[in-house]
C-alpha cells in the first residue's frame, strides 16, 4: 500500500473523477486519505472498485496503472508507482506467477484497498535536498491517477488511457505543504532540529537510535502535550522500549515485578495507537504491536501472579 510538504494550502481540493472513459457496469475511484500532506506525512490513498453487473473481466489489481504527476510549481510527465508498496497493483501475473485471466465477477461485487508510500516514485522529479524527510515529495500540487482496463490488459492502452473507451480513469489532487497549521507548527519546528525526528512517523528506522527516540520523545511530550503528534511520539517511545527489551537478554531476567513494570510502560505508550486515525499505515503498524504486547503482558502477569 510505506511525501510531504507545500508552499501553501491552495486546495483542500480532492478531485475524484470517477469515469473518464467510463466502461458500462464498472465504477471505481481514487481518494487520498489526506488531500494536504504536511512535512511528516506520507502519501496514502484509497482505491474503491465496484462491478455493477455479472460479467467476465480482468482482475482489477492486475490490469491497473497507478500514476502521479506534478502540476505545480512545474508540470511533469506521468510517473508510475512500482515495487512492493503497490502490492498487486499493475502486475501482469497473480500471486502464483500465472498470467492474469478474466474471471467471472458477480453483480455488486466490491473491493477496496489503501496504499501507503514512504518514498516518492521518482527522486529526480519529485524531491529535493531541502525536504525534511528523505526521499519525500517536495512542496507543490500533484495529480494521482488510477487507470483500469477490464477486458484487455492495461498495457495495451498505455498511450491512450484518457481517450480509449476500454479504460476507466480516476484522478485526485494532492497538495504538499512545507508547514503545519497552528498549533502544530511550533511542535514541528522543535522536532525538525533533530534529523532523526522524521523516523517518528515511519515504520522503519535505525535501531542504534533507540535511547535517542525515548529521550527526544519524553522531552517533546513535556513541551507539547496537546500536539497532534503526541500519539505517534508515544508509540515510537513504546516501540523503542520493545527493541531495547528484546535486544538486551538481561531484561528478561529481571525480577518479575520490575519486568512487569517495563512491559506495562510499553503497553501504555503503544496504547496511543488508538488515537492515530490520521496515520493509516502507522496506526495499523502500532495497533498490531499493541495487541501483541498487551496479550504478552497479561500472560506474564498470570504466569508470575502479578496484579
Amino acid at each position: 500500500m510505506k511525501k510531504t510538504t507545500t508552499l501553501c494550502i491552495l486546495f483542500n481540493l480532492l478531485l475524484a473523477v470517477t469515469g473518464i472513459g467510463q466502461v458500462e457496469g464498472i465504477r471505481f475511484s481514487v481518494k487520498p486519505l489526506k488531500d494536504t500532506l504536511y512535512p511528516f506525512d506520507i502519501l496514502e490513498f484509497r482505491v474503491d472498485f465496484k462491478n455493477l453487473k455479472q460479467q467476465k473481466i480482468l482482475d482489477f489489481y492486475h490490469s491497473t496503472y497507478l500514476q502521479i504527476k506534478m502540476l505545480e510549481p512545474e508540470v511533469s510527465e506521468w510517473v508510475y508507482f512500482s515495487g512492493l508498496e503497490t502490492g498487486d497493483f499493475g502486475t501482469t501475473t497473480n500471486f502464483e506467477g500465472y498470467t492474469t485471466r478474466k474471471l467471472e465477477y458477480p453483480a455488486d461485487f466490491a473491493g477496496s484497498d489503501v496504499l501507503s508510500f514512504e518514498f516518492v516514485p521518482d527522486l529526480l522529479k519529485f524531491t529535493s535536498p531541502d525536504v525534511l524527510c528523505p526521499n519525500c515529495f517536495r512542496p507543490g500540487k500533484y495529480l494521482l491517477r488510477v487507470a483500469y482496463a477490464p477486458y484487455k490488459h492495461i498495457g495495451y492502452y498505455a498511450n491512450e488511457l484518457e481517450t480509449s473507451n476500454q479504460c476507466i480513469v480516476s484522478t485526485a489532487v494532492v497538495v504538499v505543504s512545507d508547514h503545519y497549521p497552528e498549533p502544530d507548527q511550533a511542535a514541528y519546528e522543535w522536532l525538525k532540529k533533530d534529523k532523526a525526528s522524521c523516523a517518528i512517523f515511519r515504520t522503519n528506522y535505525a535501531s542504534h537510535y533507540l535511547e535517542g527516540f525515548i529521550s527526544l520523545g519524553e522531552e517533546f511530550l513535556k513541551l507539547f502535550p496537546e500536539s497532534s503528534f503526541t500519539p505517534a511520539v508515544h508509540c515510537k517511545i513504546g516501540e523503542s522500549m520493545i527493541k531495547i527489551y528484546e535486544k538486551n537478554a538481561e531484561e528478561t531476567k529481571l525480577p518479575p515485578v520490575e519486568a512487569g513494570q517495563k512491559l506495562e510502560a510499553i503497553v501504555k505508550h503503544l496504547g496511543y495507537c488508538r488515537q492515530m486515525d490520521a496515520y493509516y499505515q502507522l496506526g495499523n503498524y502500532y495497533g498490531g504491536m499493541y495487541r501483541e504486547y498487551k496479550d504478552y503482558l497479561l500472560r506474564f502477569k498470570i504466569r508470575h501472579g502479578l496484579k
